[in-house]
């Protein structure tokens, strides 16, 4: 198997794309990384023009194998 250099506080992106997100945690199962990201949504209403914002934080367990760590000066805004 190949030998995942993964930290918390690395940046990251699944291999097949997908959001930036940042690692939490790499102790609760070997080989796996726990990662967070934040989904920023709007919405607007037709009545009144006035636009919402919000946002979703996820957290989800992937196998390092499938994670790219991104250069240090990713950001989480970055496409």
């Amino acid at each position: 198997m190949e030998q995942i250099n993964i930290k918390p506080g690395d940046v990251v992106r699944l291999k097949t794309g997908g959001p930036v997100m940042i690692v939490e945690n790499t102790a609760s199962l070997q080989g796996h990384a726990t990662c967070i990201w934040f989904d920023l949504l709007k919405s607007r209403s037709a009545a009144d023009d006035n636009i919402e914002i919000y946002g979703a934080l996820h957290r989800e367990q992937f196998q390092g194998c499938v994670l790219d760590v991104l250069p240090e000066n990713s950001t989480m805004f970055s496409g």
